[in-house]
């Protein structure tokens, strides 16, 4: 079986714009957030220019290559969660397991639920066809 009989089938356009809606969501929240910056309402750390930065890329990246800039909106929400990239202007809350207190981020935890609930289809699609190729 050759590789190129292999290959994940095309993705619609109608498809794509679903699966980017989380990433339109992350874009909204941090134009809000830059606009708070903005206006002098408050003062940005460094997370927030890194998200910044990342976030920019990963949208150019949409325009380049969809899989990957896809999988990178999930890492992003997956770092937002854990207040390792900041969406908002501030840190919501701690989550406290078996006495570990973590900082949490509960608004970047729902959009990554909202994330897996649309892409789960095409997540395992791309992961059954890895699988498969090798």
């Amino acid at each position: 079986m050759k590789l190129k009989d292999l290959k994940t089938s095309a993705i619609s356009k109608g498809s794509k714009l679903l699966a980017s809606v989380p990433f339109i969501i992350v874009a909204g929240v941090l134009i809000n957030t830059w606009h708070k910056f903005y206006n002098d309402e408050y003062d940005a750390s460094l997370l927030h220019y890194i998200t910044l930065t990342v976030s920019f890329m990963n949208g150019i990246l949409y325009l380049i290559r969809f899989k990957t800039a896809l999988l990178v909106t999930g890492a992003i929400l997956v770092l937002a969660s854990f207040s390792l990239l900041c969406l908002f202007v501030h840190r919501s809350s701690f989550l406290t397991i078996f006495g570990i207190t973590i900082p949490f981020e509960g608004w970047s935890f729902l959009i990554l639920i909202f994330y897996f609930a649309l892409n789960f289809d095409i997540l395992i699609n791309w992961y059954l066809d890895a699988k498969s190729i090798k």
